[in-house]
């Protein structure tokens, strides 16, 4: 439960893609732990992509 609480932290709000996709993440997740972390690594990465595309369009 601890790292359930501790990645709820990263989402950015219901705007954000990777925010949606976390709170989704975390629903599927109550279901099956394995799933969850399956999901939260794949969060992890389109997270990081979606951030470098956020930057570039504050750039501009």
């Amino acid at each position: 439960e601890r790292g359930i609480r501790a990645l709820k932290v990263p989402a950015t709000g219901s705007n954000s893609t990777a925010g949606s996709f976390l709170h989704l993440c975390w629903l599927w997740g109550m279901l099956c732990n394995i799933k969850f972390f399956y999901c939260f690594s794949k969060l992890v990465t389109f997270a990081d992509e979606e951030k470098k595309y956020l930057n570039c369009k504050t750039v501009d």
